[in-house]
């Protein structure tokens, strides 16, 4: 067996592959850390305590914060005392600094999240790019490839499924919020529009600013980019419709 640490030199460097086996490998710093990666976790202080910090610069700002979960190259690289966060995937909970209770899981998933503020606490996003552009949007469920990825400021959103609420552009995902979507490319292009229920393939994927809208079936108010209080149910409900109207 070989033992290191509690010596004159606690720095141990090895050139070429390194290989162990056993039954078990135990990191210990003390305060039921674990770190394994350049810089990972490197900010810690004897407050901060069952932290497991994994990849080049995971949690490397984390100072005083407990319980965090950070995998990934510069995942959660900002935290500073944020806690109970999971964050998994490169680039993932990236700007976030005192947000805390958040699973995000998938490359750059929750990475705009934004510093000194705890209005984000408890997001759930997963999926690569998930909820990408989450600034202070509160209450979020975002499930999928890339789903809800343009929101940022809205909140109380649900978005299942491949793009789910993605928005396209820069405005997407401001408004109040309270939508819910659930199936592939569902309210792809919301921005403004609020308190939309749309559950199908493509359902209401061009809803923009439009509200109050309830899409069910594949392809349902496929078209309707603006209006508001539609009801369409059934695969096509309503699929050309295109006015600023309510409609049944």
């Amino acid at each position: 067996s070989m033992k290191f640490g509690d010596s004159g030199d606690d720095t141990h460097q090895f050139t070429g592959s390194l290989h162990i086996s056993g039954s078990g490998v135990s990191f210990n710093d003390g305060a039921n850390n674990t770190f394994f990666g350049t810089d990972a976790g490197k900010s810690i202080t004897g407050v901060g305590s069952w932290n497991v910090h994994i990849g080049k610069q995971a949690g490397e700002a984390q100072t005083i914060a407990s319980s965090n979960v950070f995998i990934g190259g510069r995942t959660g690289i900002d935290v500073t005392q944020g806690e109970n966060n999971v964050a998994i995937g490169r680039d993932a909970f990236y700007t976030a600094t005192t947000s805390g209770k958040n699973v995000l899981v998938g490359g750059w998933a929750g990475n705009a999240i934004a510093a000194a503020q705890t209005d984000t606490d408890g997001t759930v996003a997963i999926g690569y790019a998930a909820g990408k552009d989450i600034t202070s949007g509160q209450r979020s469920v975002l499930v999928g490839h890339e789903a809800g990825t343009n929101i940022s400021t809205s909140d109380d959103n649900t978005a299942i499924g491949y793009n789910a609420m993605h928005g396209n552009d820069s405005t997407a995902g401001t408004g109040t919020g309270r939508n819910t979507g659930i199936g592939s490319s569902v309210l792809y292009a919301i921005t403004t529009g609020i308190q939309n229920v749309a559950i199908g393939t493509s359902a209401a994927s061009a809803i923009t600013t439009g509200g109050d809208n309830i899409a069910i079936g594949h392809n349902a108010l496929l078209t309707e980019d603006s209006g508001n209080r539609n009801i369409a149910i059934g695969t096509e409900a309503l699929k050309v419709l295109d006015y600023n109207a309510p409609g049944y």
